[in-house]
């Protein structure tokens, strides 16, 4: 099979599968009354407006909708799955291109008017992060800013669809990627949406305990972008920087001054306390050797 033959979707039956995931997208995003049969599928599928629909009907029981529930999240599976099998034979991951699902995902993330196509999309990324893993990336670092705007929406089930998303790629994305979303991440840090600030912070949180060396390396951008969260008048956004910002400064290197962490933190908030946390320091013994953030550190 040529290159061009592997862009386009063609060769080795990838046709095939590139027409499947378009379809199981449609799913995601828009919901289907199909018979998921006439498609080829084993396993029965019901798309997001059939779950939207059970959410939201208050005569529907906890019983069938779970069940409605448990449909959603094999819809998910199969869709990863194909993903999945097809990166195995070293092409699955063009896949994503060639049934165009990112441009598609961030269109249906963008629809305003069709909160049932905002969650899809929320889940099918979720999905893609959580099974396909480090191979989807690429894909997915772009969709970062989106996704921490779309914990503000309107509608608690894509907000809590948006939530899933950020502690997923918190615990699961490769700590080289890092670098790529704190742009992100700081933007979302001075949004006016205090939901979009507080997830931005619980993921900063997240990731200072998976990717130690990064945050680090990062700590001179994030200590005044975070900190003016510290000052914000949602208590959850207090809550959270104080706790983000709590992770974030374990890491700058040197035990000497881990116990001044908490007074430092607080003078950030309150300014009155800034002479009493330079006189704390002032009376700090370094008995380390200080080397770059981020780059270890040996005692002397």
């Amino acid at each position: 099979m040529s290159e061009a033959d592997a862009e386009n979707g063609h060769g080795n039956g990838n046709t095939d599968a590139v027409q499947q995931v378009s379809e199981l997208l449609d799913r995601l995003v828009m919901g289907s009354k199909d018979d998921p049969a006439e498609l080829g599928y084993t396993v029965a599928v019901v798309g997001t407006s059939a779950l939207e629909k059970v959410r939201r009907a208050a005569s529907i029981t906890p019983r069938a909708r779970q069940r409605a529930q448990r449909s959603m999240s094999r819809l998910i599976v199969t869709f990863c799955s194909l993903i999945m099998h097809h990166q195995s034979q070293a092409n699955g991951i063009l896949l994503l291109p060639q049934a165009n699902v990112m441009p598609r995902l961030m269109a249906a993330l963008d629809d305003a008017g069709n909160a049932t196509a905002r969650e899809g999309a929320l889940l099918a990324i979720k999905g893609l992060v959580a099974n396909v893993g480090k191979a989807a990336e690429p894909y997915v670092v772009p969709l970062i800013a989106t996704v921490l705007e779309r914990a503000a929406d309107k509608v608690p089930s894509v907000r809590d669809a948006a939530a899933a998303v950020c502690s997923t790629i918190g615990a699961s994305i490769c700590s080289h990627a890092v670098p790529l979303i704190l742009p992100a991440m700081y933007e979302a840090m001075a949004a006016r949406n205090w939901q979009t600030k507080e997830a931005a912070l619980k993921l900063l949180k997240q990731l200072a305990e998976t990717a130690k060396p990064q945050v680090a390396q990062a700590l001179p951008e994030i200590v005044p972008t975070a900190g003016e969260c510290l000052v914000d008048a949602r208590e959850q956004v207090k809550k959270a920087a104080w706790t983000a910002m709590s992770a974030a400064f374990k890491l700058n290197g040197n035990k000497d001054i881990a116990p001044c962490v908490p007074a430092m933190l607080s003078c950030i908030a309150h300014p009155n306390e800034v002479g009493d946390t330079i006189t704390k320091l002032s009376a700090t013994t370094f008995v380390q050797v200080m080397r770059p953030l981020g780059g270890g550190r040996e005692e002397r």
